[in-house]
């Protein structure tokens, strides 16, 4: 999987790296990420129809206030992911 793959060039050149990627990952099998990687998926709301397609994984989901599920501003089937960082404020 490219994401595994992209997250091993990542995580040895640098250990504080924050990872965060989204995307459709409809028919893929994404548990390998979080068992492998660390990697939490934070989406828990449909974005398809009704289906978790679209997802996002992160390594610092502590690092994140909200994940909101809505209407995208294209015309598509999905819904937009919005996610908010946490503030020091």
């Amino acid at each position: 999987m490219l994401c595994a793959h992209l997250i091993n060039d990542i995580f040895p050149s640098d250990s504080n790296a924050v990872v965060i990627f989204g995307g459709d990952f409809n028919k893929l099998d994404c548990s390998r990420l979080a068992i492998d990687h660390g990697l939490t998926q934070v989406v828990d709301q449909v974005t398809h129809c009704k289906s978790l397609l679209d997802k996002c994984f992160t390594n610092r989901p502590y690092l994140l206030n909200s994940v909101t599920i809505m209407s995208s501003l294209i015309n598509t089937k999905h819904k937009a992911v919005l996610l908010r960082r946490k503030t020091d404020d």
